[in-house]
């Protein structure tokens, strides 16, 4: 009798089998360098606040602020600046989009009212302090 072997059907092994086959692909596995954890994701991110003298705000998160500013003026006639930065990556960022949505012009960059004004003076204040 013989015995056919097709590529598709199921691999049946002993359990002896079954357990060395298992602890080869365990050791494989952690022989593998792990995947380093998206920029988008650290915790060192900083929340930023751009904008010039006048017009509209852009709330972003940026491990490196004054690089992204760089980045984004090349885009912009107007001169802009770091009004305010505050820790809290992704998520402080969607926080801040999300509480001040009805401002959002387009994308990341949102009206300048006194609302957003009065919360970049406090957190201005707050950078001041705690360089002091």
């Amino acid at each position: 009798m013989s015995l056919l072997i097709n590529p598709w059907d199921e691999l049946f092994l002993c359990r002896c089998c079954a357990d060395k086959l298992a602890q080869i692909e365990r050791d494989r596995d952690a022989e593998q360098p792990r995947p380093p954890i998206p920029s988008r994701m650290r915790s060192d991110r900083l929340v930023y606040f751009i904008g010039g003298d006048t017009g509209p705000i852009k709330i972003g998160s940026s491990g490196n602020p004054k690089s992204r500013l760089i980045g984004i003026q090349t885009g912009s006639f107007q001169q802009l600046r770091i009004l305010a930065v505050c820790p809290g990556g992704t998520e402080q960022e969607r926080a801040y989009h999300h509480r001040y949505a009805d401002q959002r012009l387009q994308g990341e960059w949102f009206a300048r009212t006194p609302t957003l004004e009065a919360e970049i003076a406090s957190l201005s204040r707050l950078n001041k302090e705690q360089a002091a």
